[in-house]
């Protein structure tokens, strides 16, 4: 829980974006960014932002509605950094 809530919004979705990931996939499912807002202690407009971010850098891949494709290694640099 520690990790969710403390250290920058995108150190934290993307600590929540690993946890959600499928054991033996790259893929997760997301709720709602009110949901992750809440979770996360973030507002809603940065868990957009934040997610958009990682559309941009390729972290992610959408695949269909709030269902990722995840650069397991791209996102664990950012939860290292």
């Amino acid at each position: 829980l520690t990790q969710l809530s403390t250290g920058s919004a995108k150190r934290r979705m993307a600590t929540l974006m690993l946890r959600l990931a499928d054991d033996d996939s790259t893929e997760c499912s997301l709720f709602s960014r009110e949901d992750i807002g809440s979770r996360l202690s973030i507002t809603i407009e940065t868990a957009s932002r934040t997610i958009s971010e990682f559309k941009r850098e390729n972290l992610i891949k959408e695949i269909r509605s709030n269902h990722f494709d995840l650069d397991i290694e791209g996102l664990t640099n950012v939860v290292e950094s």
